[in-house]
């Protein structure tokens, strides 16, 4: 495997694990302030976080439900 499609990976890894833990100053180091947060529910649809990132860290941090994202298998493309 390509060592920095691997560096990717683990950095999409900790941003799980993060999010899992609750570990808002993690998500700080990892996310850009001004990314843009999006997501795909189970259904299909898709959200975009109009808050932006501080808004979306302290909403997992204070998530009531378990946050777990997983990847099974991972394609990176890295130009």
């Amino acid at each position: 495997p390509d060592p920095e499609a691997q560096r990717v990976i683990a950095t999409a890894q900790r941003l799980f694990d993060a999010m899992e833990a609750r570990d808002s100053t993690a998500l700080q180091r990892l996310l850009h302030p001004e990314a843009a947060i999006i997501g795909v529910r189970p259904d299909g649809r898709v959200r975009v976080q109009g808050e932006g990132v501080a808004a979306w860290i302290r909403s997992v941090a204070q998530s009531p439900e378990p946050l777990r994202e997983r990847m099974w298998t991972p394609r990176v493309d890295v130009d």
